[in-house]
């Protein structure tokens, strides 16, 4: 009994040592009252008492309770669906006068982007729209840019779920409310626009050209998804290439690029000024994520957390994960309290977890030392930490997962630094920047065959149909449980060292 005592005592300090740990149990438990239909105000009642009973540090509790309450109360506001809300007028002949407030992305011969409606007019009568966004798709010709405003006469549909898929609540998890087709006949208004958005959406269409003109498919849609976060579509054999070996995530801009950009700037301390090296980082981080755009999750995850790094570092003060998670966790959900229902911020946020609280451990099995073996480590962890949410979103188990991420993960942020180089020797020189176009083919064609030999290998995807949830929530309870045991066994260890004549488990 008071081993077990000791364990549970052990469980309850880390709860309330972490804010990170404390807020993911939040989070869980504001998912399943939601799921349960109870009430604000009793979730408010109960995430304050939870946070009062594990968080003993006051500016701690006073934190998470602000960010929690102020979005749940969010959560409340949306959901009342006023005049103001797209809601109201779905299934009806509209003219809407929009903005675009996404890149758009090309998907088939058409075109598809976000709008967040300003003006609807509808029987006659025109209506102030504040609340809910539409999905928008148009020719795929047409001109349209982030953040123009254009005025169209359309049918304004109300999304349906289709082949099993909750597409409506996955577009609500986006505020997205409506669906709607854009005519090439749409009218452009002549609004002011903000000068830097239209340098960065003007890069990004360059950066776009350029290397769709100088690399052949795949290997140009790869490119640009590192590089800038490009929605491509693959040919179906290189697509389900990609998802039988778990490596989809590299055509997308995720938080793994960010932090090689964090880690360079960073680099060099004692080279340059601290001062002139934190200010050039807010600048680039904030750049590249305006360049990739706001509305990708795992990207705008690990810029609030680089900032957490950066402000610390501007401060002379180490800065911990266990610290930067929850503040970019908060911020998010303070931003968008329905984005923890987002499967990429689900994912994004599961793989930082495994890494801080899996790779320690795993690292431990592995009989052999240095980079390889750090690489395996972290990617192993991501794998473990992410496995229940892919298994539940699609019941399948990518069994080469580990493998294809480990030959392929260390090309990608070589690929990233060609990518960089080549474009901007091409400002200056194209037939320079194609000494460096043929590394950048000849990296991208390793990662094209590496996926597509690894796909190939047996058993590379196993499906599952039944018990899906089940067997997630029992995966998850071992996983904690496994974790709290290997962290008590180390502090039992680290207590044994220092105090040789004492022991942890004799209650002395």
């Amino acid at each position: 009994m008071i081993i077990i005592s000791k364990r549970f005592e052990h469980m309850i300090s880390s709860i309330s040592s972490y804010p990170l740990i404390l807020v993911c149990i939040l989070c869980g438990a504001n998912m399943a009252l939601d799921l349960l239909a109870v009430p604000l105000v009793l979730r408010l009642i109960c995430i304050c008492v939870v946070t009062l009973i594990f968080s003993y540090k006051k500016s701690v509790t006073f934190f998470i309770l602000f960010f929690t309450v102020i979005g749940l109360l969010r959560i409340d506001q949306r959901n009342n669906t006023d005049l103001q809300h797209v809601y109201n007028y779905l299934n009806n002949d509209c003219e809407i006068i929009a903005e675009v407030i996404s890149y758009p992305y090309e998907k088939g011969d058409k075109i598809i982007f976000t709008l967040r409606p300003k003006q609807i007019k509808f029987s006659d009568s025109i209506y102030e729209i504040s609340s809910g966004n539409i999905r928008a798709e148009g020719w795929k010709y047409s001109e349209i840019k982030k953040g123009d405003v254009i005025k169209f006469e359309t049918f304004l549909e109300a999304p349906e779920n289709f082949d099993d898929f909750d597409y409506v609540n996955y577009l609500e998890n986006q505020n997205i409310y409506g669906v709607a087709e854009v005519p090439p006949w749409y009218e452009l208004i002549d609004v002011e626009r903000n000068l830097y958005l239209v340098f960065i959406g003007d890069l990004r269409t360059s950066i776009i050209e350029y290397f769709r003109k100088v690399l052949p498919e795949p290997h140009a849609s790869l490119m640009l998804g590192m590089l800038i976060g490009t929605r491509e579509e693959f040919e179906d054999e290189f697509a389900v290439a990609l998802s039988n070996t778990g490596t989809a995530h590299i055509i997308a801009v995720s938080g793994f690029n960010i932090n090689i950009i964090i880690i360079m700037l960073l680099s060099l301390a004692g080279k340059l000024p601290r001062k002139f090296i934190n200010v050039t980082s807010f600048f680039i981080i904030f750049a590249f994520c305006s360049l990739v755009g706001f509305d990708n999750l795992p990207a705008l995850r690990a810029m609030l957390m680089g900032y957490s790094v950066v402000i610390a570092n501007m401060f002379g003060r180490k800065s911990m994960v266990w610290s930067t998670l929850p503040v970019a966790f908060l911020v998010m959900f303070y931003q968008n309290p329905y984005v923890i229902f987002s499967l990429s911020f689900q994912l994004s946020f599961a793989a930082t977890l495994g890494l801080i609280l899996i790779s320690e451990h795993v690292s431990w099995l592995i009989p052999f030392n240095g980079t390889v073996s750090d690489e395996l480590s972290v990617t192993i962890a991501a794998n473990i930490a992410t496995f229940p949410i892919i298994f539940r979103s699609f019941g399948k188990i990518n069994f080469w997962s580990p493998l294809a991420n480990i030959i392929v993960g260390p090309m990608i942020p070589i690929v990233m630094l060609l990518g960089v180089v080549e474009y901007l020797l091409a400002l200056v020189n194209r037939q320079v920047a194609m000494l460096i176009n043929y590394l950048s083919w000849l990296s991208l064609e390793y990662i094209v065959l590496a996926i597509s030999y690894v796909s190939k290998m047996p058993y590379s995807e196993i499906l599952i149909q039944n018990n899906l949830e089940r067997i997630s929530i029992a995966y998850i309870i071992i996983l904690l449980a496994f974790i709290f045991e290997l962290s008590y066994r180390k502090h039992v260890q680290n207590f044994t060292d220092t105090n040789p004549s004492n022991d942890i488990n004799s209650g002395n």
